[in-house]
């Protein structure tokens, strides 16, 4: 029974790991500007996705629920437009989007774990993390488990 319960803890253990190996895999791609590795951790697709919901979300909240008219009109244009927005999304995207900070004549890349503030799990298949401090307008990201790999699904700036 001791070796079954060793066993589940050190399963618990590695599943809680995973998300901060694959952190670190991430930062590494990033400063070292390694595409083929930046490609298997960033789900492209979901953060297109993501970005057209924020948007037209923007734009819901702005306009309101009237369904006709001026507000419908911009609402479809909002769409569109995430759409056409979200297809500009690629790996130099997002390599850009995670630079917290400007880099100092040092390093070349700022690193995203030095700058992070925050990482834990939001729920046992979604993990977040905040760079940069709350005051100073943080970017947060969120990493979701996929087919048993954690992979960057959004980047949401505040």
């Amino acid at each position: 029974m001791r070796y079954l319960f060793a066993l589940l803890f050190l399963a618990v253990l590695a599943y809680g790991a995973l998300p901060y190996i694959t952190l670190y895999r991430l930062d590494r791609a990033l400063l070292e500007n390694d595409q083929s590795t930046l490609s298997t951790l960033v789900d492209l697709e979901a953060l297109r996705e993501n970005r057209a919901q924020a948007m037209e979300r923007q734009v819901a909240r702005t306009v309101g629920d009237q369904r006709s008219g001026f507000p419908a009109m911009m609402r479809d244009s909002a769409r569109w437009l995430g759409s056409a927005a979200a297809e500009v999304i690629d790996l130099d995207w997002v390599r850009e989007k995670l630079r917290w900070r400007q880099p100092t004549p040092r390093d070349a890349y700022p690193s995203l774990v030095s700058d992070m503030t925050h990482a834990f799990f939001e729920s046992p298949t979604r993990f977040l993390i905040r760079v940069g401090d709350l005051g100073e307008n943080p970017i947060h990201v969120r990493m979701s488990l996929e087919d048993w790999n954690w992979r960057l699904t959004g980047i949401y700036e505040c």
